[in-house]
């Protein structure tokens, strides 16, 4: 733990930290030069601190290292096929960490992992300190997961089934009515707390499976695909739960929508046929790798084009396609 605190500062050992970069050279030209490449330069540094400074406030709630997981064919030839390859990887409190990746990514092998469901080749993961390799109780205590497809039961009602998962979680029945009623009002649920859930919509049913994962007060929630089959206007609703639902835990969400994953995740963390691919924050990966943002403006028929022309003057570099 210390390590990771204290790699945070690494940037004080570097030299660009303390020392301005000078560029000698004739002309104008060179003058020019030198003064772009210097605001470049406290550009970078700039963002770099920033960085620094953020992370050091956060609490670190789960490590991976070195994870591996490889499954061999039924057929016995010795052919395997690598699901997650070499996988280290960080979450914070308080944050929500997007997944994002195609089908196949290994988004489901790594919850899987994460939930004791199946054991890493090789590799660690750490939760609150403790490896659930070795601690099994710490999953069950500190990890709560919405799997892909609902696991529900038509004929129970939505506030049934939290009292029931409520009750296997252990949490004690004089904290019970709290638990169940918090968990519904934080999903919107409220009003349909006596509703059987074969007559909700598909959003309810997922916002109901979410509200599951949520009981106990996890450290980590686990949310693979929390928006899929949902409608956009559900759709809407989920987002904004999952935004409440993140303060004083961390939320793992897997997710193929590159919307979903810019508007939800305080990070973003790409997989590729298991491996790691890049991570950091939206502005980050702009920065990184994007051309920028495209901003639609629609404007009326008969409309001024002078708002559109303001707006392009406001916004520095703009470019109008």
């Amino acid at each position: 733990y210390f390590k990771d605190y204290f790699n945070c500062f690494d940037f004080l050992l570097v030299l660009s930290s303390w020392v301005e970069i000078i560029i000698v050279g004739g002309g104008a030209s060179s003058a020019a030069k030198s003064a772009k490449g210097a605001k470049g330069v406290r550009s970078v540094k700039a963002a770099k601190l920033a960085k620094f400074a953020r992370m050091a406030k956060m609490v670190r709630v789960l490590r991976i290292a070195r994870l591996l997981r490889w499954f061999s064919h039924d057929d016995g030839k010795p052919m395997v096929t690598v699901a997650l390859d070499n996988l280290n990887l960080k979450a914070y409190k308080n944050e929500i960490l997007s997944l994002l990746g195609q089908n196949g990514a290994g988004k489901t092998t790594f919850f899987s992992m994460l939930m004791g469901l199946n054991e890493p080749t090789s590799g660690q993961c750490m939760v609150e300190g403790q490896n659930i390799l070795i601690s099994r109780e710490i999953v069950r205590e500190n990890v709560g997961s919405c799997p892909q497809h609902d696991v529900l039961f038509d004929y129970y009602s939505v506030e049934e089934h939290l009292r029931l998962y409520a009750t296997m979680k252990g949490i004690a029945e004089e904290d019970l009515d709290l638990a169940v009623m918090a968990t519904l009002e934080h999903v919107g649920l409220t009003e349909k707390a006596e509703a059987f859930v074969n007559h909700l919509s598909g959003g309810m049913r997922r916002r109901t499976s979410i509200a599951i994962a949520c009981l106990g007060n996890p450290s980590i929630v686990l949310l693979d695909e929390p928006s899929a089959g949902v409608d956009i206007v559900n759709r809407q609703i989920v987002w904004k739960s999952l935004v409440a639902l993140k303060k004083n835990r961390t939320i793992i969400m897997s997710t193929h929508f590159m919307e979903e994953a810019e508007i939800l995740g305080d990070r973003v963390a790409v997989l590729k046929k298991g491996k790691l691919q890049v991570i950091g924050t939206c502005t980050e990966l702009h920065n990184q790798f994007g051309a920028g943002y495209t901003l639609v403006i629609n404007r009326p028929m008969n409309g001024d084009l002078l708002s559109v022309e303001n707006a392009k003057i406001e916004l520095d570099h703009a470019k109008k396609r």
